[in-house]
């Protein structure tokens, strides 16, 4: 079969559940399935020359995406694994495999406890000997759920989203027959795509592109101990039973081995998932996915004069090989150890991948449609910081001076009243009418009457009113000098009146 490269951009977060429920804590995917990409092409499905082939053969295989480092694919640490508790993975780490009685009573003599590696990401250096620990930042942000008959947040409904961070690099492969169109493959997975959860919200959009820089082949033929097969998942593995149901007991058969090799569940490491996955053209979920966890390492013991055919094993195990399951590395080097069962791999921490690591300049440029969107956000943005720093400056300066003796007498209420006109009204003028109006004798005889004074503004009748005599018409000057200057007078009356209300606030405590 011939291997496609692409490496994947992510232009934004992206959310990737591990499973469809709906409710309660959801875990969060470290890796991108190979679903992903089948879904991806899928969506031209009728354009498929030969569909049966592309979708739902083991003729076209898309891989998972794992994170890369200066072009080099991540493989998840094999939970063979174990380093002393409490130190870090840089530290001494022994693999369980070579662990035997004699080890394991040495290390109990002299109090050391192991605990086994379960996350982090190697990429594997040029000298297949050593390799750098990655750990993936993860953001979490919580959203609540949209009531359209109300306009507001529904009641009750919060939702927190896990997310893999904007600007880290990918890799996936795409494994295709001979007999394959890889033109069809790879004009609907190059490009900009939206993938996960969310993708009508700000979460989902990616950059995937194909390349040609060769990944490292970590198999080797050293069995251990010459009589021991070591298998490591690099992917999720998925078997079925005689009777043609999931089974987490897999046998030699399962790994396209014969009769002369038998599964070591003890010297083994292994870890298991259940979920259903969901098919958004049928709207149904499918059949659950009874799996082994990337970073299970199976260990077959050589019974006889067996032997293994590398080839059947490195083309893929058990079921799903579509959605990127089945794929093995066998007798890695990073599973190697001394006598001592201590590990021949070098690993150095690496800083963790985070969303800086891509420019927000070049997610702008990437797509000139986005371009236009988000410049336009982002010159409203900036006026609105502007306007802000504007607002609080002058307030600041309206609090000193002259203006205390101005509205000295001025309650906090009266002021709140001043801030709820603010707020209610459509506009600046509406709130000028509002609070400064003067209506004009209504009778022919000209004398101003009780309904006259009720109709005017709120600061020019009342018991209150003899109290803002003596600053009202400074107020009215401010506003209007800040509606000339910077047309955002009612926002400015809002936050007036707020700071104002707790001046008058504290005066009063005294």
């Amino acid at each position: 079969m011939k291997r496609l490269v692409f490496k994947m951009t992510l232009l934004t977060d992206v959310v990737i559940h591990a499973d469809s429920a709906t409710e309660g804590e959801r875990k969060t995917l470290d890796f991108i399935p190979g679903s992903i990409f089948l879904g991806l092409v899928a969506n031209k499905y009728d354009q498929a020359a030969n569909p049966y082939d592309i979708f739902h053969s083991n003729k076209v295989r898309f891989g998972d995406a794992h994170p890369a480092l200066n072009g080099n694919r991540a493989f998840k640490a094999p939970l063979s694994w174990f380093i002393k508790k409490g130190e870090s993975i840089e530290s001494e780490r022994w693999v369980h495999h070579y662990l035997n009685y004699d080890v394991l009573s040495n290390l109990i003599d002299k109090g050391i406890q192991l605990k086994q590696i379960r996350y982090g990401w190697i990429t594997p250096d040029d000298d297949s000997k050593s390799g750098k620990f990655l750990s993936l930042n993860k953001n979490f942000a919580i959203k609540s759920a949209y009531d359209r008959i109300r306009r507001t947040s529904a009641e009750g409904k919060l939702y927190g989203y896990k997310s893999l961070g904007r600007g880290t690099e990918w890799i996936f492969y795409v494994d295709i027959d001979e007999s394959i169109n890889e033109d069809f493959i790879k004009s609907n997975l190059v490009g900009h795509k939206h993938i996960g959860k969310s993708r009508s919200a700000q979460y989902g959009k990616v950059e995937i592109q194909m390349i040609d820089t060769p990944q490292k082949d970590l198999s080797s033929t050293k069995l251990f101990n010459d009589k021991y097969l070591v298998v490591y998942a690099e992917s999720r593995l998925a078997f079925f039973d005689e009777y043609g149901q999931p089974t987490l007991q897999p046998t030699a058969h399962h790994f396209n081995l014969d009769e002369n090799w038998s599964l070591d569940w003890s010297k083994s490491q292994v870890m298991n998932s259940v979920y259903a996955p969901y098919n958004f053209k049928n709207r149904a979920f499918l059949n659950d996915r009874v799996c082994f966890e990337k970073g299970s390492v199976f260990v077959f013991e050589k019974i006889g004069n067996g032997d293994y055919n590398s080839r059947l094993l490195r083309k893929g195990v058990g079921e799903y090989l579509n959605e990127g399951f089945g794929q093995v590395i066998i007798n890695p080097t990073f599973l190697e150890a001394d006598e001592t069962a201590k590990s021949n791999y070098t690993v150095t921490m690496e800083k963790s991948i985070s969303q800086n690591a891509l420019p927000l300049l070049s997610i702008i440029q990437s797509d000139p449609k986005f371009e236009n969107q988000f410049s336009k956000w982002l010159s409203k943005k900036e006026q609105e910081y502007d306007n802000e720093k504007y607002i609080y400056k002058r307030v600041s300066e309206f609090k000193k001076g002259e203006n205390k003796e101005f509205f000295a007498r001025i309650t906090p209420s009266q002021w709140g009243q001043v801030r709820a006109v603010a707020v209610g009204s459509k506009d600046f003028n509406e709130m000028m009418v509002w609070l400064f109006d003067d209506i004009k004798p209504s009778s022919p005889d000209g004398i101003r009457r009780s309904q006259d004074k009720a109709n005017s503004g709120i600061l020019m009748h009342g018991k209150t009113e003899k109290y803002w005599r003596k600053g009202r018409d400074k107020l009215k000057h401010e506003l209007q000098q800040v509606e000339k200057e910077k047309k955002i007078g009612l926002e400015y009356a809002i936050v007036l009146a707020a700071q104002m209300q707790k001046v008058a606030q504290k005066k009063e405590n005294k």
